[in-house]
């Protein structure tokens, strides 16, 4: 972006405006909690968060909407969920 600046202003400029249109980034780990999870959507702006393994391989990326469709599901994962969720109600 540096050289850019040098050789090109104007193209920096415009670059730079549109950075500060970017909201951070939140990752969880593929095998974080869905407490973790939770919690680190709650602190992201867009409510999602990236999902990476096995260092900085990026799975996928994580929404509300994704939670409630596995919730619904009903499948023995969806009851586990259940569980944590109600634990982390309860602090």
């Amino acid at each position: 972006i540096l050289v850019l600046a040098q050789i090109q202003p104007e193209k920096y400029k415009k670059l730079v405006n549109c950075l500060d249109l970017l909201e951070p980034i939140f990752f969880v780990e593929q095998d974080d909690s869905v407490a973790t999870v939770i919690k680190t959507m709650l602190k992201s702006p867009s409510r999602r968060v990236l999902v990476q393994g096995n260092g900085r391989l990026i799975l996928g990326i994580s929404s509300p909407k994704d939670l409630l469709r596995m919730l619904i599901s009903g499948n023995s994962a969806a009851t586990k969920v259940r569980a944590e969720i109600v634990k982390l109600n309860a602090n």
